[in-house]
């Protein structure tokens, strides 16, 4: 796994996405049953804007207090980006994300046992703190494309997308 450089920075306008999603303490272990039942039921969403693109959505919810975790529950989301979000098929949601600045972060390598956590943690613990930036929203989505070649394959890239904006001195 290599660590991620310094982020490239991207104006993205709003977009909407159509897949499943679960709320939970622990995202790390959502994830891989989502993306399979979305393995199965890609084809059932219209209006795909890229059949090559699919998008993993984490949205940290509230902390509560004493709890020692810095957030306490999260939803996960697996989906696909869509160009009318109209034709929602059961079972499935829609998420708009709003138009945002974004520091795009990429992870190179196998995922496991460590490779993403470790990525996150550089963005989150290493990065933000020494940066003039902050998160400017309460989640992040990571983006999937042909660059994906597995989670256990160390030819893997995805971006990881986070939405930021300058601290004020």
């Amino acid at each position: 796994m290599t660590l991620p450089q310094e982020p490239r920075f991207v104006r993205r306008e709003s977009f909407e996405v159509v897949g499943i999603e679960e709320r939970t303490p622990h995202p790390e272990k959502s994830f891989p049953g989502l993306w399979e039942v979305f393995g199965e039921r890609q084809d059932d969403i219209l209006h795909r804007e890229d059949l090559d693109v699919a998008y993993g959505l984490c949205i940290m919810g509230g902390k509560k207090e004493g709890s020692g975790n810095e957030h306490e529950d999260f939803t996960t989301f697996v989906g696909a980006e869509v160009s009318n979000a109209s034709d929602i098929p059961e079972g499935m949601v829609t998420r708009a994300l709003p138009a945002a600045d974004y520091a795009v972060f990429l992870h190179k390598g196998a995922f496991f046992p460590d490779g993403l956590p470790k990525t996150y943690d550089y963005i989150y613990r290493e990065w933000f703190p020494k940066s003039v930036y902050k998160p400017s929203d309460n989640y992040n989505f990571e983006h999937y494309d042909r660059r994906f070649c597995g989670v256990d394959n160390p030819n893997t890239i995805i971006e990881i997308w986070v939405p930021v904006k300058k601290e004020v001195a």
